[in-house]
């Protein structure tokens, strides 16, 4: 985690009169109108070599009726804020990022080596390529759509981001991509290479791991920077 930002902006009351007519004080002043909107917002930006995702996080309560007391104003704030940070603990929890091992031995545990014909060496240079085998990656194409999770799968055309008009044909909401349990993502994957097109639906995979001999990259000499079947090498699988 590289950073933690929270902000938090609220309205105040135009001056009010108290009962002798002379103006209110500042602290009479800090009030917000009746079903007036406190917000406050909270980010954070998870990083890794070569890789920054962004989180975000919104909450907007609202203070209905008099405003005659900023002390439930202050209690409104910290209530919110207890909230939010709730919120921002639930989602970070869900994020995820694999190691190389780690990452072959679910795939291989979740049937995905020889799936369609498809080795898990593929599989595991097609997720490193398309998003470093991180669970929360999500990136918007050209087009407008979206591409979720460790597999990077289209809003598109294989699940509903509520978005854009969705082929969905995976029958699933894109969110469900985005978490540390991956099974909803490989089901989803799996779904894809059956269809004719199969694994080149991955960009990342036509471009970075389609019979190559990937020596010449170099980036990983004792592991991934030889040949596809180095990918799973020293993984026990």
């Amino acid at each position: 985690m590289e950073s933690l930002i929270s902000t938090v902006s609220d309205q105040p009351c135009p001056p009010a009169l108290s009962a002798a007519g002379a103006a209110a004080t500042p602290q009479q002043q800090h009030c917000t109108h009746q079903n007036s909107p406190l917000m406050l917002s909270f980010g954070v930006v998870l990083s890794e070599p070569g890789n920054q995702h962004n989180l975000q996080l919104s909450i907007f309560g609202y203070k209905k009726g008099s405003s005659s007391s900023c002390g439930h104003i202050r209690t409104r704030k910290n209530t919110i804020m207890r909230s939010l940070l709730v919120l921002l603990f639930l989602a970070v929890a869900n994020a995820k990022i694999f190691e190389r091992c780690e990452w072959a031995r679910t795939l291989k545990a979740n049937g995905m080596d020889g799936y369609y014909g498809i080795s898990l060496a593929d599989w595991v240079c097609l997720t490193r390529w398309e998003s470093n085998y991180n669970t929360m990656a999500k990136n918007t194409n050209n087009d407008g759509s979206t591409d979720f999770g460790i597999f990077q799968i289209n809003s598109y055309w294989w699940c509903n981001d509520y978005i854009i008009n969705s082929h969905n044909g995976c029958n699933m909401d894109c969110s469900a991509f985005l978490s540390d349990n991956v099974s909803a993502a490989i089901t989803c994957a799996k779904r894809v290479v059956r269809d004719p097109q199969g694994i080149s639906a991955w960009y990342g995979w036509r471009s970075n791991c389609e019979g190559r001999d990937l020596s010449s990259y170099g980036w990983r000499s004792n592991c991934e920077g030889r040949d596809l079947s180095s990918y799973v090498s020293g993984c026990g699988v």
